[in-house]
């Protein structure tokens, strides 16, 4: 074994031993480390770290690391024959599998020596599995970083796949050794595919101009869309380049990646461009198999062929309410506060006045679709895949059928709900709770800023609002509204003390959680529009100094939800995915930071400065699922639970499933069910919700990640069509402002466009060396690649601020 100390992450680990070095030991080599601050600034000195500190310091822990390494090394051995075989003994045929470490173990590992006394696996032994999956190329991938203290898990490629990714690497063999002089060799597969592909790229490029971009230029007549119905006929080697840059399935060090590259090569298309990912992706675009402006991140979430509304209403729903002997009416307003434009509507807010001056009951009412589904069974299965429904500009992939959530779930009038409710004063404090499933009588439909002018007493119209906005394509034509929203004329002027009232209360909870650590973060107000061809693509931008446009009342009452569930569920013992904070001891503590940096940068909204925020979020560390409460410190509450978006998140269907069963069995023995130590009337067990957390985490990250990416994909496309094909009018120079120091000449940052994130390089005119985080530098557009994602900016000069 060998190694080198540097300074990484944890989002780079893959694989994660807890306790594996005390903090004792630590101390001893920390006096030799850089300082982190120290580290990110001068990466040049990152491998100097392990000549700075000298080998006794290091000794005791490396020792510890070479007995490891060794354990681990002798088990390898010993089973290497079952671990050089895995993947034929856990992938599906012909679908992607997810499975975490310890799943993989109980099928590949044999059990009779490998196991603890109590069960378990040793590190050693999770550690020789997870060498032997990294080994294989195109078979296994960790996913995804930031996931790996609740288990992770691994992508396992299907055996279909993976056979056809080696029948094409042993075809470009047979090829490249027959340097084209074998006449049997010109009868071949691949070369009748190569001319098929040159024939339909030459036909293309008449009406779809190339780039170097990572796309081709797009369609905008009716006689040229038609022809992206034109396909080469299914071939092995179409379907290897989807697994090299669509999928990119393949490891990025492996040796076959070249056999992508040859394959660019023998179509002789491309003599000018790296023969790299992008150009296969851009390839695939040219022979019609994806379309121009397909979104890559439809394929890294594995949704490219998502279609759930396909799914038969028979093989989802049950034709009975689960709920229904325990469902009463609920007859008081129920306001959803909501765009007009949202598919579902998953929450309502209601207040119910009490005897007791200034006290209320505050009703968060969620849909209840857990009321009509099966916690476990094969459709059950496919929506935990799922996840979340993922929101993207031109496309939305949801995690039920749509269109019988619209028309049986969706909050509306004469709809089921299950609902959250807190006793609270005008203080904020919540005196009681309960959970309860209803049915809705008197729902009322509005936006957010209809709610604004109400708390405010001004029209929207009235505020100062600048909006910017531009656009390739025609103009989208707004689409009529899907339910009546009611405008603040039409609510009467209970409904508006309603809003009031509900209004005071959460933002006098939020100024409670504000005080324990809370951090409210304004929302983004950058919006991007895709009509559904993708021919149009329009970016809105509306900046305020208006005290409405800053009220969002939804928001605090959701969170007073979470604690409601959370408390509820603790209360009677019943297994729920939390969400918490787990303290690093190694970091500065993050409450003596916030009293002493946050606290005081906070504006009149209760919002901090995004770099003092992200500051903060460092130092409190990853937020994860877990089936033990803790506190929730970037939100400031002791527990919570997210459950008031069942139509979208499969963790808060979870929670839902949970509270159904504690429910009926709370009414079965007719009383609540407070200290409870059982788990046999419950879907799941902790045991069993512990397991499937594991894979919650890394989907629900991936997720959150390809909701950015989207984003950056169609600001990308924008700007192709602007700045190459001349669409729309853009600037000749950008305002740019630095996220970081720059390191290895380059460094990232925002631009004023449309606040689009961007690499900015040096240039002949400009030296970027000692550019730091938060300078403004005036920049051009050097590159834009849609593949990537990736904007490229070249500064100009250094701007005064």
């Amino acid at each position: 074994m060998s190694g080198t100390l540097i300074k990484g992450s944890l989002k780079s680990t893959h694989f994660y031993v807890p306790g594996f070095v005390s903090n004792d030991e630590l101390d001893i080599i920390r006096p030799f480390l850089l300082s982190p601050e120290a580290g990110q600034s001068d990466g040049s000195n990152i491998h100097k770290f392990d000549q700075q500190i000298p080998r006794e310091a290091t000794k005791p822990m490396l020792e510890k690391m070479h007995r490891f390494w060794d354990e681990s090394e002798e088990l390898y051995q010993s089973t290497f024959s079952k671990l050089d075989h895995a993947h034929n003994l856990v992938a599906k045929d012909k679908s992607f599998r997810y499975a975490t470490l310890v799943e993989l173990a109980n099928e590949i590992i044999p059990q009779s020596n490998s196991r603890a006394e109590n069960g378990s696996y040793s590190y050693p032994v999770l550690y020789a599995l997870h060498r032997s999956l990294m080994r294989d190329e195109v078979g296994f991938r960790p996913q995804l970083r930031g996931a790996t203290r609740t288990g992770g898990q691994y992508e396992i490629s299907s055996k279909a796949e993976v056979k056809n990714i080696m029948f094409v690497v042993e075809e470009i063999r047979k090829y490249q050794r027959s340097l084209e002089k074998d006449s049997m060799f010109k009868k071949s597969s691949l070369l009748k595919w190569v001319k098929d592909c040159q024939k339909v790229i030459d036909e293309s490029r008449k009406s779809r101009q190339l780039t170097t971009h990572g796309t081709i230029k797009p369609l905008t007549t009716l006689d040229e869309k038609i022809k992206l119905s034109r396909q080469v006929d299914l071939s092995p080697y179409t379907e290897f380049l989807k697994s090299w840059a669509a999928f990119r399935t393949i490891d990025r060090n492996s040796t076959i990646n070249s056999a992508g590259s040859i394959l660019l090569r023998v179509i002789a298309r491309y003599e000018d461009f790296q023969l790299d990912q992008s150009t296969a992706w851009t390839f695939l675009q040219e022979i019609g198999e994806i379309h121009p402006t397909a979104n890559r991140v439809a394929y890294d979430l594995r949704v490219h062929s998502h279609g759930c509304n396909d799914i038969p209403q028979k093989d989802c729903f049950t034709s009975e309410d689960s709920m229904s002997a325990l469902r009463t009416e609920f007859h008081l307003p129920v306001y959803c506060i909501d765009s007009v434009d949202a598919h579902e509507v998953d929450d309502g807010v209601s207040i119910e006045r009490t005897e007791t001056p200034n006290e209320y009951w505050i009703h968060v009412h969620a849909a209840d679709p857990a009321s009509r589904l099966e916690a476990k069974g094969e459709f059950a299965d496919e929506i935990s895949d799922r996840t979340e429904t993922i929101y993207s500009p031109k496309e939305v992939y949801f995690l039920l059928p749509s269109d019988f959530v619209q028309n049986n779930l969706s909050l509306d009038t004469n709809r089921p709900s299950l609902t959250f409710s807190a006793k609270m004063n005008l203080n904020g404090d919540i005196l009681d709770t309960r959970i309860s499933p209803r049915t809705l009588l008197d729902v009322k439909f509005m936006t957010p800023k209809v709610v604004a002018e109400v708390i405010t007493g001004s029209d929207s119209t009235e505020s100062n609002i600048t909006s910017t906005s531009s656009t390739v394509g025609s103009p989208i034509a707004h689409t009529s509204e899907k339910r009546t929203m009611l405008q603040s004329h039409q609510l009467s002027d209970e409904h508006k003390e309603d809003l009031r009232i509900l209004n005071m209360i959460g933002d006098a909870r939020l100024k409670q959680r504000i005080a324990q650590g809370g951090v409210s973060m304004s929302s983004a107000n950058v919006d991007v529009s895709v009509s559904p061809t993708a021919g149009t693509i329009q970016l809105q931008k509306e900046e305020s100094s208006s005290p409405g446009s800053k009220i969002d009342t939804v928001a605090p009452l959701m969170l007073i939800a979470a604690e409601v569930a959370a408390r509820w569920c603790y209360d009677r013992g019943v297994p729920i995915p939390y969400r918490v904070t787990p303290r690093n001891k190694s970091k500065k503590d993050p409450m003596e930071f916030y009293r002493e940096v946050v606290l005081p940068s906070l504006d009149e909204h209760g919002h901090p400065p995004i770099n003092i925020a992200l500051q903060y979020f460092r130092l409190l560390g990853t937020i994860l699922p877990s089936t033990i409460p803790g506190p929730h410190v970037a939100v400031g509450v002791k527990m919570m639970a997210k459950c008031t978006s069942p139509l979208r998140r499969y963790g808060d269907l979870l929670l839902h499933w949970q509270v159904h069963a504690a429910l009926r069995e709370e009414a079965r023995l007719g009383h609540d069910l407070k200290n409870n130590t059982k788990e046999d009337f419950l879907p799941f067990s902790k045991v069993e919700l512990d397991r499937i957390i594991s894979h919650l985490d890394a989907r629900e990250r991936m997720i959150k990640q390809g909701n950015r990416d989207s984003i950056r994909h169609w600001l990308c496309h924008f700007l192709i069509r602007a700045w190459q094909f001349k669409e729309a009018p853009l600037p000749s120079t950008f305002k740019f402002v630095a996220s970081e120091d720059v390191t290895y000449s380059s460094t990232w940052g925002k631009l004023d466009f449309f606040d689009a994130p961007a690499k900015l390089e040096g240039s002949e005119k400009f030296d970027i060396e000692d550019v730091k985080a938060g300078d403004l530098l005036e920049v051009e557009l050097e590159d834009i690649n849609v593949y990537l994602r990736s904007i490229t900016v070249k500064a100009i000069r250094r701007l005064k601020q």
